[in-house]
């Protein structure tokens, strides 16, 4: 069964990503559209500005909604702010097939006037402050959305449409050769926040084998301290099989009775008997209160440990995963160069 789809289309005001959108949705491959501006012009045409926060809020209710019945829907967003962090975050936990087109220009500069360009036809107006102060943020908040999709693609719309680079699952699959300044820093901060992934994991391994040696360690005194109650339980049950042994082998005729054999075998067993009455005399039984404590700990233990043991299995997968997809990325930018400043 195919997973559902969640397809984010971002970029600074003024990038592009709503024609690119309108192209996938034409080739209907983005399920429900869901646009905060859109919302909001149907909310107030006449001034969307004004009822943005109240469209921010549905966009989010059907974000949730989709994502809540497992349907293929796509969101536009600056990737200023971390609402569409979280929403990733969500979608991924609920088992969705994550895509992002990531569109950009030149510099901040170029976004300003294209927005500029689409008020004087007739588009709705951003005001310049928020557009230069989304544009940092927007930056910045790649690498972790590329962490957070199974695909990302990069385009720079300076000159028209060009993509730039290809990510699958973290790895670079693809990148032009010449790339523009911004994209190349997105690139290298992709490969840092890979580097202080890796950090944060082999922290995180540190961490678990830590706790597990404590967790064993306690579970080594709860079994000491239960020992000697199973012992004493096995002794227990022991003589108390014995004894019903002993009444079962009871001599029922005369040639029983008078067997040497047979008195052997009882002898033998009222042997054993004595020995395991003597063994349990001698255990060094704990406290009541300590057997308590040690039977109510032991489960709690054993289950902290097998998780313990779990998030390990886990994260030296992820560690070493990681690792190849940050090598292999690592060697791919080496030979880029630090980015192309090409010409308006």
């Amino acid at each position: 069964m195919d997973k559902p789809k969640m397809t984010v289309f971002a970029g600074t005001n003024g990038a592009g990503k709503s024609t690119l959108t309108d192209v996938m949705v034409a080739a209907d491959r983005v399920g429900e559209v869901i646009d905060a501006d859109a919302i909001a012009k149907q909310m107030n045409p006449a001034n969307p500005e004004s009822v943005s926060i109240a469209a921010g809020r549905e966009a989010l209710k059907r974000v949730q909604n989709c994502i809540d019945h497992k349907r293929d829907f796509s969101i536009e967003t600056t990737l200023a702010g971390g609402n569409v962090m979280r929403q990733m975050q969500r979608a991924a936990q609920s088992g969705y097939a994550i895509t992002m087109f990531y569109v950009g220009l030149k510099n901040v500069d170029f976004h300003v006037e294209r927005v500029a360009r689409r008020v004087e036809e007739g588009g709705h107006h951003i005001p310049e402050e928020d557009i230069r102060r989304r544009y940092d943020r927007s930056l910045q908040n790649v690498p972790k959305a590329i962490s957070l999709a199974d695909r990302s693609f990069i385009f720079d719309n300076s000159t028209g449409y060009k993509m730039m680079m290809e990510f699958d699952k973290g790895k670079i699959i693809f990148a032009a050769p010449q790339l523009p300044k911004w994209v190349n820093d997105i690139a290298r901060s992709w490969v840092h926040e890979q580097k202080n992934q890796i950090q944060t994991l082999k922290q995180d391994q540190s961490r678990y084998y830590k706790e597990l040696k404590v967790i064993d360690q306690e579970l080594v005194k709860a079994k000491e301290i239960l020992q000697p109650v199973e012992q004493f339980n096995q002794l227990k049950e022991k003589i108390f099989q014995l004894n019903n042994d002993l009444e079962e082998m009871k001599p029922k005729s005369w040639l029983e009775k008078f067997s040497s054999l047979h008195k052997k075998v009882l002898e033998g067993m009222r042997e054993e008997i004595k020995h395991a009455d003597i063994q349990m005399k001698q255990l060094s039984m704990p406290s009541a209160g300590q057997i308590e404590a040690a039977q109510r700990e032991f489960p709690r233990l054993h289950s902290v440990s097998s998780a313990l043991k779990k998030a390990l299995e886990t994260n030296g997968q992820d560690l070493e995963n990681l690792s190849k997809c940050y090598q292999s990325n690592q060697r791919k930018i080496e030979p880029m160069a630090k980015g192309i400043d090409y010409e308006r």
